[in-house]
């Protein structure tokens, strides 16, 4: 009877040390599970707060340039950088464990969202560009993704309207800075093809007027046979390397700021054009005359002359054009 007496209040004191050790197992568990949540939740409050205020950085579809260079790394990525290490210093419960995990990995491609974006607006003009606008929606779509995940019971982590218009604002931004460089590389690719067909046709000139003197041909040639069907074919092959010229200017496009050169070149090739007709008409017309008295002479000559001072003044022009080359 004592016995079993000894072994209903060992029984008893066993399962009340059980009891006791449960209790005080269960206590520290809740305790500690309720230490955790209270402060996860602070950090998300946190986190929850920058990615809101985030639309304080544009205005009206535009992005506040000076104020996310002096403010976006000292009041968003270094704050939500802290955060993060502050969470990965957390030991979370057993239940909680995953959801850290897709928080911490929200939370960093959260922090290289607010990057992309300063690089992008820092460094517009960069031929990688493309590649940026691209990484930075892989940021978004990846922490929508990841804080979806990891919402749940003390992890009201959001992905607000305001950080998703940020970065589209951000996005079109990249996405104007690409079509001024796409403008950019036609303008430099017309500037340079505009740079090398006035180059040749400048060159096709200056052989031209370089040429030897027709009159002093056609002088020698009216005291000697009177043969001046050569030269007659030569003024036809500069007529229609002229042309050549005229053609292949026609299909170049013109830069906004060349229109100057191309107009003083192209008023340079009609007063040749006019040049070249005049003497031709007046060769053509002394071919044709059975005249040779003095008076007839003397008129064709007067033509000549009159025509070669037009020559002077174009190879003139042609040079102060030459001068102006150098500065394309």
């Amino acid at each position: 009877m004592k016995n079993k007496k000894t072994l209903i209040i060992s029984s008893v004191c066993i399962l009340i040390l059980i009891g006791v050790f449960f209790s005080i197992y269960y206590y520290f568990v809740f305790r500690n599970t309720s230490i955790y949540n209270k402060t996860v939740k602070n950090y998300i409050i946190k986190i929850n707060k920058i990615n809101n205020d985030v639309n304080t950085y544009s205005s009206n579809g535009d992005l506040d340039i000076t104020k996310i260079n002096s403010e976006l790394s000292k009041n968003v990525i270094e704050p939500l950088v802290n955060h993060k290490n502050n969470i990965l210093k957390l030991n979370p419960p057993e239940k909680y464990k995953a959801r850290q995990k897709y928080l911490v990995d929200g939370l960093e491609n959260n922090i290289m969202i607010y990057k992309q974006a300063f690089t992008i607006i820092n460094n517009a003009n960069n031929m990688n560009l493309n590649k940026s606008l691209e990484d930075l929606k892989s940021y978004r779509d990846k922490t929508d993704s990841n804080y979806s995940l990891a919402k749940g019971e003390a992890f009201d982590i959001q992905f607000p309207p305001t950080l998703n218009t940020f970065i589209d604002t951000v996005l079109s931004f990249g996405n104007k800075s690409l079509e001024k460089q796409t403008q950019l590389k036609i303008k430099e690719a017309q500037n340079v093809q505009f740079k090398n067909s006035v180059e040749i046709a400048k060159n096709k000139l200056e052989d031209l007027l370089n040429k030897n003197s027709y009159v002093d041909n056609i002088s020698r040639i009216r005291e000697e046979n009177r043969i001046f069907e050569p030269v007659l074919e030569s003024i036809k092959k500069d007529k229609e390397t002229l042309s050549d010229i005229f053609i292949s200017l026609s299909e170049i496009p013109i830069p906004e700021d060349k229109n100057n050169i191309f107009s003083t070149l192209q008023s340079i090739l009609k007063d040749y054009s006019v040049y070249l007709q005049t003497l031709n008409d007046t060769l053509e017309s002394e071919n044709n005359s059975e005249n040779t008295g003095i008076f007839i002479k003397k008129s064709f000559e007067n033509s000549y002359t009159e025509n070669e001072k037009n020559l002077e003044n174009i190879k003139n022009k042609f040079n102060k054009f030459k001068d102006s080359l150098k500065n394309i």
